[in-house]
Order: C-alpha cells, then structure tokens, then sequence
C-alpha cells in the first residue's frame, strides 16, 4: 500500500517541487491503475466527446422528426376525416376510387 501512497504524495505536490526521478519511479504504478489517462492521446477523449454528442444530437433530432411526421400523419388523417374523403363520405357521386364522376 505504500507505494501508491507514494504515488499519491507525489501527484499531489505542484509541478516545481517533483524531480524526473520521482515521476519515472511512480510512472509503472500510475499506469497500472489509470492506464486510460496515461495510454490516451490528448485528442481522443475530445473525439469520443464529439463523437457522443454529435450521436445526441442525431438522436433528438430523429426524435423531432418523427414527432413532427406523426403529428402531421395527425393532421392530415383529422383532415381526411372531416372532409370525408378517406373514410367514407358520399360514395355516390364517385367513380372508380375518386374521380368525380360530373353529370351534365
């Protein structure tokens, strides 16, 4: 246990007050246990980052999509209701699926 306390003291110490031997002598320990943060380019985090929120993004606005055609398949069927033309209505004046059939 005393060597991660070790590695505990000298991480918490400010950067001038470290020696190079310090950092080697503590640098297997710390890569044992956060072999994430010491393995890891500075960019990836950033592009896992922007990967997730662009990720987001696409979800939500597959959600206001689909929100929107639903609400217009909505609209449009409330319309066809009141008009009559896709549930019923008078089926006497039409021919053949819907063209009015005009008597002169």
């Amino acid at each position: 246990m005393s060597q991660y306390k070790k590695v505990v003291d000298v991480i918490s110490r400010p950067p001038d007050q470290r020696t190079d031997f310090e950092l080697a002598a503590i640098l297997p320990y710390v890569r044992k246990k956060a072999h994430l943060f010491v393995n890891t380019r500075p960019g990836e985090t950033q592009v896992v980052m922007m990967v997730m929120v662009v990720v987001v993004l696409m979800v939500l606005m597959m959600m206001t999509m689909m929100m929107m055609m639903m609400m217009m398949m909505m609209m449009m069927m409330m319309l066809m209701m009141i008009e009559g033309w896709w549930f019923g209505g008078d089926k006497d004046d039409t021919v053949d699926g819907g063209r009015v059939l005009v008597v002169s």
